[in-house]
């Protein structure tokens, strides 16, 4: 097609492949991920590595749509959102046990979010957070559980933070200019889902040892 639509001729913006590309990489990276917790006693080894995988590309196929919509518009739609708490609960029925402490976390990174933003807007005069980020963070509570959205929340604020700074000092980010931070914490979502929260952890202690 030369780059070019086969009905009206005009061209394809390079966006189009590059989304394409990597929603396929991210794909394949599903099938390396530490994934759920399952009880393969329940499942079954073989059984327990396919739910994972699916679950997997389920969730960064909705994280990929959100962060897109987010960079475009400054929002997360909230239908997306719950709809991914409500899967992320449901997948979690295959480890009964952790259930309970997802729903909680679920809870707890909405709840946490929005208090957030509400103080942001008491202090600043303006909303720190959109609602949407809080929705966002409840489902990688429900993916994660908590300590994996504690540690997906601290990636999130450390790239956000260090984003934001580099726009502010290149002049492309003005004083309280609004910036997406939906695809922050899809990122940390995602890099908490390939890895488990632990080697987070372990390698952020690590690091402050160090320093």
């Amino acid at each position: 097609l030369a780059g070019r639509c086969r009905d009206c001729g005009w061209t394809i913006p390079t966006r189009y492949p590059l989304v394409e590309a990597l929603s396929s990489g991210l794909w394949v990276s599903a099938a390396w991920a530490r994934g759920l917790p399952v009880d393969q006693s329940l499942l079954g080894a073989e059984a327990a590595a396919g739910l994972s995988l699916v679950a997997g590309v389920v969730l960064v196929s909705l994280l990929l749509v959100l962060l897109l919509i987010d960079c475009d518009h400054l929002w997360l739609p909230e239908p997306l959102c719950r709809a991914g708490v409500l899967l992320g609960l449901i997948v979690m029925l295959s480890a009964p046990s952790q259930l309970l402490p997802h729903l909680l976390a679920a809870a707890a990174a909405l709840l946490g979010m929005e208090a957030l933003s509400a103080l942001g807007e008491k202090i600043l005069g303006q909303p720190a957070l959109g609602l949407g980020d809080a929705k966002l963070a409840a489902m990688g509570g429900a993916w994660l559980g908590p300590a994996g959205i504690a540690a997906a929340m601290a990636l999130a604020v450390c790239s956000g933070a260090i984003i934001g700074l580099m726009g502010r000092l290149s002049g492309r980010l003005g004083p309280r200019q609004p910036f997406p931070f939906g695809p922050f914490i899809a990122l940390g979502i995602w890099l908490v889902w390939l890895t488990g929260p632990i080697w987070w952890w372990q390698n952020w202690i690590r690091l402050i040892g160090v320093a």
